[in-house]
């Protein structure tokens, strides 16, 4: 029995997501395999498919069936009834010949929707993965932020220590033991709001990601990140890549289908109609008919409607290209302030690295200094908080910096599963 529980909790901890192996590309792949917008866009997309084959029926012709069966009493005037049945089953075949072109219009409309939802499909899927692979980062960040508060705590608790020896030696006075004291108290309510930053991350990352994370996470990023070598190119590959502006090319080409769909109005429609229809009366044979019919339909007037209706559509293409100009811009400022985000904090984590050498370097001379005369006690926890804030602003720095990466892939319009090697098939 006792196997048996173990293998059993051995199946469940392989399974359970918050228990296996995590890193930013495995969170991310099951995010996208998981999360219920992609799903939906996913759903919504052979939505669309279908809509698509129902608009490529209209080319096809349709065939139905009928049947019927009557029965007829006669009054023959001499003091009886004659009754009979006639039975009848038909066939009916309507191939549509000529609609004005509002068929193939249609089918580039249906077509145009196809393509929306593949681009609104991959505009989810980045915001998706951009918001996991934030809420991912925000955690490791804070677990370093909680490994250096506690560090901090530790240092200080035993510079108190210290402070308080020396002060029973007659060393030092009681401000410097009170001073000693509130910096500790300072550190441990530092540590106590940064585990509830994690604890908030944590909150948040279940939330996107649909996973319980791990006590803690990897901070590699096993992904492949590709930043264009230059601003010119990231701009680039912008206007050609980033959604905003493909659904908005796709809606033009969709207005303009529509346009051609409403003036086959205007035009004629030719259809071919055939008939098979065999009739059954008990008192002769069978009574077979065959009809074949070319109708043509056509609006001669329709009080303006049709004319107004093409004009406005004129009109919403007219609109969707001025809103691509629009559009461009936002998309090229976005993609310049991603760009420059980025290079700004790579430039920031250079001089965070030589902030903490430096304020490492001082906190050495000022324990030096004290001890020789020429410092206090004060100094000490000053350079000792110098020291912690520039470890913080690095660790900041350096979160900063890789999720400025995937900002600017999601402007270019790269941050999808295929480009970045997620595993999603």
């Amino acid at each position: 029995m006792k196997n048996i529980f173990v293998a059993f909790a051995f199946l469940m901890l392989w399974n359970y997501p918050s228990l296996a192996e995590q890193n930013l590309k495995e969170i991310l792949s099951k995010t996208y395999k998981t999360n219920p917008k992609i799903l939906s866009a996913i759903a919504n997309l052979q939505a669309n498919d279908e809509r698509l084959k129902q608009v490529s029926s209209l080319w096809k012709p349709t065939l139905s069936s009928g049947a019927s069966i009557s029965k007829a009493t006669t009054d023959s005037g001499f003091g009886f009834n004659q009754e009979g049945s006639t039975k009848t089953m038909k066939l009916d075949l309507l191939q549509p010949l000529y609609r004005g072109g509002r068929t193939g219009a249609a089918k580039e409309i249906a077509e145009s929707d196809i393509v929306t939802a593949q681009i609104n499909l991959l505009k989810i899927e980045q915001d998706v993965l951009l918001s996991a692979a934030t809420s991912y980062m925000n955690i490791t960040q804070n677990q370093e932020l909680v490994k250096l508060q506690q560090s901090n705590r530790d240092i200080l608790n035993k510079r108190l220590e210290e402070v308080k020896l020396r002060y029973d030696l007659g060393d030092v006075t009681k401000t410097d033991v009170a001073q000693a004291r509130s910096r500790f108290l300072n550190a441990e309510a530092d540590l106590i709001e940064a585990k509830g930053r994690l604890d908030v991350t944590k909150a948040s990352f279940e939330n996107i990601t649909g996973l319980e994370p791990a006590d803690n996470l990897d901070d590699k990023i096993n992904l492949m990140l590709d930043i264009p070598k230059n601003l010119n190119d990231a701009v680039n590959i912008a206007m050609n890549n980033n959604p905003d502006i493909l659904v908005i090319s796709e809606q033009v080409n969709s207005a303009v289908s529509n346009v051609n769909l409403i003036k086959g109005e205007r035009l004629p429609e030719l259809n071919l109609q055939g008939n098979v229809t065999r009739s059954y009366t008990p008192t002769a044979s069978p009574d077979d008919s065959t009809s074949i019919t070319l109708s043509a339909n056509m609006d001669l007037y329709t009080g303006g409607s049709v004319s107004s209706r093409i004009k406005q559509a004129k009109l919403r293409v007219n609109e969707q290209k001025i809103n691509i100009t629009d559009i461009k811009r936002e998309v090229k400022e976005q993609a310049v302030t991603a760009w420059q985000n980025l290079k700004v904090s790579q430039s920031t984590i250079k001089a965070r690295k030589e902030q903490v050498k430096s304020a490492e370097l001082a906190l050495k001379g000022v324990i030096i200094e004290e001890k020789n005369g020429v410092r206090t006690i004060l100094d000490i926890l000053d350079a000792e908080k110098e020291k912690l804030d520039a470890k913080t602003n690095l660790i900041i720095a350096r979160h900063n910096e890789v999720l400025d990466k995937f900002k600017l892939l999601s402007k270019l319009g790269l941050l999808t599963s295929n480009n970045i090697g997620l595993e999603v098939k």
